[in-house]
This record gives structure tokens, C-alpha cells and sequence, in this order.
């Protein structure tokens, strides 16, 4: 499936490249480690398995819109 075309500002103005391009902001990036526990716990994530985690916020005109890749 082809990917759709972006829609554009009808007219070119000093504002249009600002409403046109993404505003994307991501904060609080951040992996959990592992800290002692005294009882048993599961092992620490490997390459196979790990977590992240993220906070993304648009703060432009454009909708949302995630996509996994």
C-alpha cells in the first residue's frame, strides 16, 4: 500500500511550513533496571526481552497519528 500524500496548507504563506511539518516533542525516555530484590525475582531483561518507556506529545496542528514501524 502506497503511503498517502501529506495534505498541504492551501496556500503558501510564513506560516504554511510551520503547519505543514510535524511538531513532535518526546520526554521521560527512560529503561527500568533491575534493583536488588531479597526474594527471588524474574531475570533482568536481555536483547531478547526489555521494556521502554516514553511520553510523546503533539503540540502541533496536525491530528495524532502513531504508527509502529
Amino acid at each position: 500500500m502506497a503511503p498517502r500524500p501529506r495534505p498541504r496548507c492551501p496556500r503558501r504563506s510564513p506560516g504554511a511550513a510551520a503547519y505543514d511539518e510535524p511538531v513532535l516533542k518526546v520526554t521521560g525516555a527512560y529503561i527500568p533496571q533491575p534493583q536488588p530484590q531479597p526474594q527471588p525475582q524474574p531475570p533482568p531483561p536481555t536483547s531478547d526481552m526489555a521494556a521502554g518507556y516514553l511520553t510523546v506529545t503533539n503540540t502541533g496542528r496536525q491530528p495524532d497519528r502513531l504508527r509502529s514501524g
